[in-house]
């Protein structure tokens, strides 16, 4: 088959070529990824209200802080678990700082509303709603 007919069944098919398509793999989470993070959110928010965590080393997460942080996690496993919304690799990166990170997460620490605040930043990352309402 010569070029030209390459050319035009990738016109007719729409498909690109490897080159094209490595720009554009990899850019979103896959959807098992997002269902294991929602899963992982939603277990968080249980153990917080059942006053246990699911790790047998946990990580310092105090039951009122997180409880402070529900809705808005809730809200963001919701997003996960909906095939339908786009989920970009920044805003993951930036849920696995906020549940992962000691050092940069209000997660961490002693404050709740501190940690309620940045839960609800980061859930209007995911909902597409970066400006508060």
């Amino acid at each position: 088959m010569g070029a030209g007919a390459h050319r035009g069944r990738r016109i007719i098919t729409r498909r690109q070529r490897a080159v094209e398509q490595a720009e554009t793999f990899g850019k979103l989470p896959s959807m098992r990824q997002r269902m294991r993070w929602a899963g992982s959110l939603e277990q968080l928010v249980a153990g917080a209200y059942r006053y246990y965590l699911y790790w047998q080393y946990a990580p310092p997460f105090q039951a009122r802080v997180v409880r402070a942080c529900g809705p808005a996690l809730l809200a963001i496993a919701g997003v996960l678990r909906d095939h339908r919304q786009p989920v970009s690799r920044a805003a993951m990166g930036a849920l696995k700082t906020f549940i992962t990170d000691g050092r940069a997460s209000a997660l961490f620490y002693d404050d709740p509303d501190a940690a309620r605040r940045a839960a609800e930043q980061l859930c209007r990352s995911f909902t597409g709603h970066p400006e508060p309402r």
